[in-house]
Protein backbone atom coordinates (compact mmCIF):
# COMPACT_ATOMS: atom_id res chain seq x y z
CA UNK A 1 0.00 0.00 0.00
CA UNK A 2 1.30 3.35 -0.96
CA UNK A 3 1.69 6.54 1.42
CA UNK A 4 -0.37 9.33 1.61
CA UNK A 5 2.18 11.49 -0.59
CA UNK A 6 2.67 8.82 -3.45
CA UNK A 7 -1.06 8.54 -3.45
CA UNK A 8 -2.26 12.18 -3.65
CA UNK A 9 -3.19 13.81 -7.02
CA UNK A 10 -0.19 16.63 -8.56
CA UNK A 11 -1.48 20.07 -7.50
CA UNK A 12 -1.35 22.43 -9.97
CA UNK A 13 -0.42 26.20 -9.28
CA UNK A 14 -3.82 27.37 -9.22
CA UNK A 15 -4.92 24.55 -6.38
CA UNK A 16 -1.44 24.99 -4.73
CA UNK A 17 -2.35 28.56 -3.63
CA UNK A 18 -5.92 27.87 -3.04
CA UNK A 19 -4.46 24.94 -0.95
CA UNK A 20 -1.82 27.02 0.96
CA UNK A 21 -4.56 29.58 1.66
CA UNK A 22 -7.39 27.40 3.24
CA UNK A 23 -4.24 25.26 5.50
CA UNK A 24 -3.49 29.18 6.68
CA UNK A 25 -6.71 30.14 7.07
CA UNK A 26 -7.04 32.57 4.53
CA UNK A 27 -10.31 33.30 2.66
CA UNK A 28 -10.70 31.97 -1.01
CA UNK A 29 -10.89 34.46 -3.69
CA UNK A 30 -13.37 34.61 -6.33
CA UNK A 31 -11.36 35.84 -9.67
CA UNK A 32 -12.31 38.37 -11.28
CA UNK A 33 -11.61 39.57 -14.79
CA UNK A 34 -9.78 42.55 -14.41
CA UNK A 35 -10.59 45.21 -16.93
CA UNK A 36 -9.93 49.23 -17.72
CA UNK A 37 -12.73 51.81 -17.97
CA UNK A 38 -12.22 55.61 -18.44
CA UNK A 39 -15.34 57.60 -17.53
CA UNK A 40 -16.08 60.26 -15.07
CA UNK A 41 -15.51 60.37 -11.63
CA UNK A 42 -18.32 58.56 -10.12
CA UNK A 43 -19.12 61.93 -7.79
CA UNK A 44 -21.50 63.38 -9.60
CA UNK A 45 -21.83 66.70 -11.20
CA UNK A 46 -19.56 68.22 -9.12
CA UNK A 47 -16.69 66.55 -10.50
CA UNK A 48 -15.78 66.59 -13.90
CA UNK A 49 -12.42 64.58 -14.02
CA UNK A 50 -12.09 61.65 -15.93
CA UNK A 51 -11.14 58.37 -13.69
CA UNK A 52 -9.90 55.25 -15.16
CA UNK A 53 -10.97 52.58 -12.88
CA UNK A 54 -10.82 48.35 -13.03
CA UNK A 55 -13.75 46.85 -13.49
CA UNK A 56 -13.78 44.57 -10.11
CA UNK A 57 -17.64 42.87 -11.32
CA UNK A 58 -20.97 43.97 -9.99
CA UNK A 59 -20.83 46.12 -6.31
CA UNK A 60 -23.76 47.81 -5.32
CA UNK A 61 -22.27 50.73 -3.65
CA UNK A 62 -19.54 52.86 -5.62
CA UNK A 63 -15.99 51.57 -5.29
CA UNK A 64 -12.93 53.69 -4.46
CA UNK A 65 -11.86 52.61 -8.47
CA UNK A 66 -14.72 54.95 -9.45
CA UNK A 67 -13.54 58.11 -7.87
CA UNK A 68 -10.99 60.40 -8.77
CA UNK A 69 -7.83 60.88 -6.45
CA UNK A 70 -9.05 63.74 -5.29
CA UNK A 71 -12.08 61.87 -3.47
CA UNK A 72 -11.29 58.20 -3.24
CA UNK A 73 -10.62 57.72 0.57
CA UNK A 74 -7.90 55.23 2.06
CA UNK A 75 -9.16 51.73 2.04
CA UNK A 76 -12.58 52.83 -0.16
CA UNK A 77 -15.24 51.37 2.33
CA UNK A 78 -17.65 54.39 2.01
CA UNK A 79 -19.13 56.25 -0.93
CA UNK A 80 -16.42 59.31 -1.04
CA UNK A 81 -13.84 61.05 0.44
CA UNK A 82 -14.61 62.92 3.42
CA UNK A 83 -14.02 66.07 1.79
CA UNK A 84 -17.07 65.60 0.10
CA UNK A 85 -19.30 63.44 2.78
CA UNK A 86 -22.56 64.14 4.16
CA UNK A 87 -21.85 66.43 7.43
CA UNK A 88 -24.06 64.53 9.18
CA UNK A 89 -23.01 62.26 12.73
CA UNK A 90 -22.34 58.65 10.91
CA UNK A 91 -23.14 59.60 7.38
CA UNK A 92 -20.84 58.63 4.83
CA UNK A 93 -22.88 59.21 1.81
CA UNK A 94 -22.23 61.68 -0.69
CA UNK A 95 -23.36 65.65 -0.49
CA UNK A 96 -26.29 66.33 -2.59
CA UNK A 97 -25.44 69.11 -5.78
CA UNK A 98 -26.64 72.34 -5.75
CA UNK A 99 -27.20 72.66 -9.55
CA UNK A 100 -28.40 76.96 -8.94
CA UNK A 101 -24.68 77.38 -7.65
CA UNK A 102 -22.54 75.00 -8.98
CA UNK A 103 -21.44 73.42 -5.70
CA UNK A 104 -22.52 71.23 -3.40
CA UNK A 105 -24.48 71.57 -0.06
CA UNK A 106 -22.54 70.12 3.11
CA UNK A 107 -25.63 66.89 3.57
CA UNK A 108 -26.50 64.25 1.18
CA UNK A 109 -30.76 64.19 -0.03
CA UNK A 110 -31.37 62.53 3.36
CA UNK A 111 -30.03 64.86 5.88
CA UNK A 112 -30.55 68.28 3.93
CA UNK A 113 -33.63 70.34 4.22
CA UNK A 114 -36.13 69.79 1.84
CA UNK A 115 -36.69 73.12 1.46
CA UNK A 116 -34.67 74.00 -2.58
CA UNK A 117 -32.14 75.93 -1.63
CA UNK A 118 -31.61 75.62 2.00
CA UNK A 119 -28.06 74.34 3.43
CA UNK A 120 -29.05 73.45 6.54
CA UNK A 121 -29.93 69.51 8.15
CA UNK A 122 -33.20 68.66 9.74
CA UNK A 123 -34.56 66.90 12.89
CA UNK A 124 -35.17 63.37 12.91
CA UNK A 125 -38.92 63.67 13.34
CA UNK A 126 -39.20 65.24 9.90
CA UNK A 127 -38.00 66.65 6.69
CA UNK A 128 -37.16 70.54 7.06
CA UNK A 129 -34.72 72.70 9.50
CA UNK A 130 -36.01 74.65 12.29
CA UNK A 131 -35.47 77.67 10.26
CA UNK A 132 -38.75 76.29 7.86
CA UNK A 133 -40.52 75.12 10.41
CA UNK A 134 -43.96 77.41 11.66
CA UNK A 135 -42.79 79.33 15.01
CA UNK A 136 -46.21 78.65 16.72
CA UNK A 137 -46.04 76.67 19.44
CA UNK A 138 -47.20 72.88 19.19
CA UNK A 139 -47.14 73.99 15.50
CA UNK A 140 -44.28 71.86 13.29
CA UNK A 141 -45.50 72.63 10.63
CA UNK A 142 -43.22 74.01 6.86
CA UNK A 143 -43.50 77.52 6.10
CA UNK A 144 -42.94 79.01 2.57
CA UNK A 145 -40.28 81.48 1.32
CA UNK A 146 -38.61 83.61 4.61
CA UNK A 147 -42.39 83.47 6.48
CA UNK A 148 -41.99 82.19 10.32
CA UNK A 149 -45.33 81.13 10.20
CA UNK A 150 -47.38 78.38 7.88
CA UNK A 151 -50.09 78.81 5.47
CA UNK A 152 -52.53 78.30 8.10
CA UNK A 153 -51.31 81.05 10.85
CA UNK A 154 -50.72 83.49 8.21
CA UNK A 155 -54.49 84.15 7.61
CA UNK A 156 -55.53 87.24 8.35
CA UNK A 157 -57.67 87.64 11.74
CA UNK A 158 -60.37 89.08 10.61
CA UNK A 159 -63.17 86.90 10.37
CA UNK A 160 -62.63 84.36 7.29
CA UNK A 161 -60.70 86.45 5.49
CA UNK A 162 -58.55 84.80 2.91
CA UNK A 163 -55.55 86.86 2.94
CA UNK A 164 -52.20 86.78 4.86
CA UNK A 165 -50.95 89.04 7.56
CA UNK A 166 -48.61 92.04 7.26
CA UNK A 167 -45.24 92.02 8.68
CA UNK A 168 -43.96 95.35 9.97
CA UNK A 169 -40.36 95.91 11.68
CA UNK A 170 -39.99 92.01 11.33
CA UNK A 171 -43.75 91.44 13.52
CA UNK A 172 -46.82 89.51 12.08
CA UNK A 173 -49.44 92.00 12.39
CA UNK A 174 -52.61 90.32 13.16
CA UNK A 175 -54.39 91.65 10.24
CA UNK A 176 -53.59 91.29 6.17
CA UNK A 177 -53.07 95.18 4.42
CA UNK A 178 -56.94 95.64 3.93
CA UNK A 179 -58.17 94.75 7.23
CA UNK A 180 -54.74 96.70 9.42
CA UNK A 181 -56.26 99.92 8.10
CA UNK A 182 -58.44 102.40 10.76
CA UNK A 183 -61.99 101.33 9.55
CA UNK A 184 -62.80 105.11 9.70
CA UNK A 185 -63.51 106.27 5.89
CA UNK A 186 -60.79 107.38 3.77
CA UNK A 187 -58.29 106.79 6.62
CA UNK A 188 -55.36 104.82 5.58
CA UNK A 189 -53.36 104.84 8.97
CA UNK A 190 -52.85 101.79 10.90
CA UNK A 191 -55.06 100.34 13.69
CA UNK A 192 -54.60 101.11 16.93
CA UNK A 193 -53.79 97.71 18.78
CA UNK A 194 -57.32 96.04 19.94
CA UNK A 195 -59.01 98.50 17.87
CA UNK A 196 -60.97 98.77 14.71
CA UNK A 197 -59.69 102.45 14.86
CA UNK A 198 -55.94 104.39 14.46
CA UNK A 199 -54.72 106.41 17.37
CA UNK A 200 -56.42 109.32 15.82
CA UNK A 201 -59.81 107.74 15.31
CA UNK A 202 -59.56 105.94 18.20
CA UNK A 203 -61.12 107.51 21.93
CA UNK A 204 -57.79 108.07 24.24
CA UNK A 205 -59.48 107.36 27.50
CA UNK A 206 -57.57 104.16 29.16
CA UNK A 207 -58.61 100.76 27.64
CA UNK A 208 -60.80 102.49 25.76
CA UNK A 209 -61.50 101.22 21.85
CA UNK A 210 -64.16 103.27 20.59
CA UNK A 211 -64.39 106.04 17.82
CA UNK A 212 -64.45 109.37 18.58
CA UNK A 213 -67.89 110.98 17.64
CA UNK A 214 -66.92 113.39 14.33
CA UNK A 215 -63.73 115.38 14.78
CA UNK A 216 -64.34 115.51 18.24
CA UNK A 217 -61.49 114.05 21.03
CA UNK A 218 -63.57 111.35 22.55
CA UNK A 219 -66.10 108.70 22.40
CA UNK A 220 -69.77 109.07 22.71
CA UNK A 221 -69.35 107.15 26.44
CA UNK A 222 -66.62 109.69 27.60
CA UNK A 223 -67.84 113.01 25.87
CA UNK A 224 -69.80 115.66 28.20
CA UNK A 225 -73.37 115.58 27.28
CA UNK A 226 -73.29 119.48 27.27
CA UNK A 227 -74.21 120.73 24.21
CA UNK A 228 -70.68 121.35 21.87
CA UNK A 229 -68.59 120.53 24.62
CA UNK A 230 -65.54 118.58 23.65
CA UNK A 231 -64.23 117.78 26.99
CA UNK A 232 -64.17 114.75 29.02
CA UNK A 233 -66.82 113.69 31.45
CA UNK A 234 -65.78 112.93 35.27
CA UNK A 235 -65.58 110.29 37.45
CA UNK A 236 -65.31 109.22 41.14
CA UNK A 237 -64.90 106.54 42.62
CA UNK A 238 -67.70 103.84 44.29
CA UNK A 239 -66.77 100.57 46.47
CA UNK A 240 -63.81 100.81 44.58
CA UNK A 241 -65.44 100.73 40.71
CA UNK A 242 -65.03 103.69 38.69
CA UNK A 243 -67.93 105.37 37.25
CA UNK A 244 -68.93 108.01 35.04
CA UNK A 245 -70.56 110.95 35.49
CA UNK A 246 -72.44 113.06 32.75
CA UNK A 247 -70.56 115.87 32.65
CA UNK A 248 -67.14 117.66 32.43
CA UNK A 249 -65.89 119.99 35.41
CA UNK A 250 -67.65 123.29 33.64
CA UNK A 251 -70.85 121.69 33.29
CA UNK A 252 -71.13 119.64 36.18
CA UNK A 253 -72.69 121.50 39.72
CA UNK A 254 -69.77 122.24 41.59
CA UNK A 255 -71.04 121.00 45.27
CA UNK A 256 -68.67 118.12 46.60
CA UNK A 257 -70.64 114.60 45.39
CA UNK A 258 -73.20 115.92 42.74
CA UNK A 259 -73.15 115.24 39.71
CA UNK A 260 -75.68 117.16 37.92
CA UNK A 261 -76.42 119.59 35.11
CA UNK A 262 -74.74 123.16 35.97
CA UNK A 263 -77.79 125.63 36.19
CA UNK A 264 -76.40 127.95 33.31
CA UNK A 265 -73.66 125.56 31.71
CA UNK A 266 -70.97 127.71 33.49
CA UNK A 267 -69.18 126.41 35.90
CA UNK A 268 -72.03 126.90 38.63
CA UNK A 269 -74.33 124.81 40.65
CA UNK A 270 -77.31 122.49 39.48
CA UNK A 271 -80.54 123.92 40.60
CA UNK A 272 -80.94 122.12 43.46
CA UNK A 273 -78.09 123.78 44.91
CA UNK A 274 -77.37 127.26 43.04
CA UNK A 275 -78.74 130.12 44.83
CA UNK A 276 -82.28 131.25 42.79
CA UNK A 277 -81.25 134.99 41.82
CA UNK A 278 -81.29 134.51 38.31
CA UNK A 279 -77.82 136.63 37.97
CA UNK A 280 -76.57 134.49 40.28
CA UNK A 281 -74.09 131.58 40.51
CA UNK A 282 -73.45 131.12 44.22
CA UNK A 283 -74.33 128.38 46.40
CA UNK A 284 -77.90 128.26 48.44
CA UNK A 285 -77.24 128.77 52.23
CA UNK A 286 -78.28 125.74 53.95
CA UNK A 287 -79.64 125.60 57.52
CA UNK A 288 -81.42 122.19 58.09
CA UNK A 289 -83.74 124.23 61.01
CA UNK A 290 -85.16 126.59 58.73
CA UNK A 291 -88.53 126.94 57.47
CA UNK A 292 -89.37 127.45 54.76
CA UNK A 293 -86.36 126.00 53.06
CA UNK A 294 -83.54 129.07 51.90
CA UNK A 295 -83.35 129.45 48.32
CA UNK A 296 -80.49 131.49 48.26
CA UNK A 297 -76.99 132.62 48.81
CA UNK A 298 -75.54 134.57 51.76
CA UNK A 299 -75.87 138.35 49.58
Amino acid sequence: MGSFRSSAPDLNDRDRGLFADFMVGGKQQKPRRPSSTIQKCAFGEGCRKVVISKNLGNVPMPKPSDFCDIRSPNGGWWDCCAHHQCDADGCYAPRKYNVLKGRHFIYCPKHKCIREGCERSHPSWQQYCTTHTCVKPDCGVIVEGDEKLCARHMKCAYNSCPSNRIRKDGEYQPFCSRHSACATTQCTRDKKAGSEFCTLHTCPMSDCTKRCIGDHFYCSDHICESDMCRNPRTFYLESQNVVLTRYCPIHECRKPSCHLSARNQTYGYCRAHNCEVPSCNNLKMIDPDSYPPLTMCRK
